[in-house]
């Protein structure tokens, strides 16, 4: 339902503009049992690129699933100073390398969004749990790879929403052909589309555990976090 019904949940990303709002970001983040991480770049190379934005989903709050954030970095319309900025990925940094009450951070083809992570804000390492959507994918289902052979990608997010019967609102300005050109984007456009890319993955993610469970399956969540 939060997914489907939009006039009950309706699909709206705070962006963050200023450093109170980010610091109250970095409470619920620290806090959250889990979140869902997403970053848009200038390119889809993880090496080559800047970092525009990043996107949080935070279930700090259980009775809402719809806890979105958009946090600017280099995007052209972002808030910060030199300095600012420099205060912010020192902040993620630590997050990112410091225990919390953090179970799982949760992505989509999460060898992105780490190097990206690793170049553009020097995290050397990850303290918490990865959950990446295409690896419980996989573990539910290896024979989705064959489906290269007909020519769909079955790890793609687009493919994997499809299946569950998710398809986005058709008045997105931006679709997955674009995210080789985000920087063409205004930050209220990448707002838009990026919730979905956190919101769609955190769902998503405990689908996939619930599934597990219903199999039988009790070594999912290690097997999740090895790949």
């Amino acid at each position: 339902s939060y997914l489907h019904d939009t006039e009950k949940y309706p699909v709206k990303p705070k962006i963050i503009k200023t450093i109170e709002q980010f610091d109250d970001l970095m409470l619920k983040l620290k806090k959250a049992n889990r979140v869902a991480i997403d970053t848009e770049g200038t390119s889809l190379n993880k090496l080559k690129n800047t970092l525009l934005t990043i996107q949080f989903c935070i279930d700090y709050d259980n009775t809402n699933g719809q806890n979105l954030f958009v946090l600017p970095v280099a995007h052209k319309e972002t808030p910060w100073t030199g300095k600012e900025m420099r205060y912010i990925k020192n902040r993620l940094r630590k997050w990112l390398t410091s225990p919390s009450k953090n179970k799982w951070h949760i992505y989509q083809n999460a060898k992105y969004d780490l190097v990206v992570f690793i170049n553009q804000i020097d995290v050397q390492w990850f303290e918490t749990e990865i959950y990446d959507i295409m690896a419980g994918v996989f573990s539910l289902d290896e024979n989705t790879k064959y489906l290269k052979s007909i020519g769909v990608k079955g790890f793609t997010l687009e493919t994997i929403e499809n299946r569950a019967g998710f398809t986005r609102p058709p008045e997105l300005t931006i679709s997955k052909e674009d995210r080789g050109n985000m920087a063409a984007f205004s930050l209220k456009e990448i707002a838009e589309y990026g919730a979905y890319d956190v919101l769609t993955i955190y769902h998503l993610a405990r689908e996939q555990q619930r599934a597990a469970k219903a199999r039988g399956y009790p070594k999912f969540d290690n097997i999740i976090k090895h790949i």
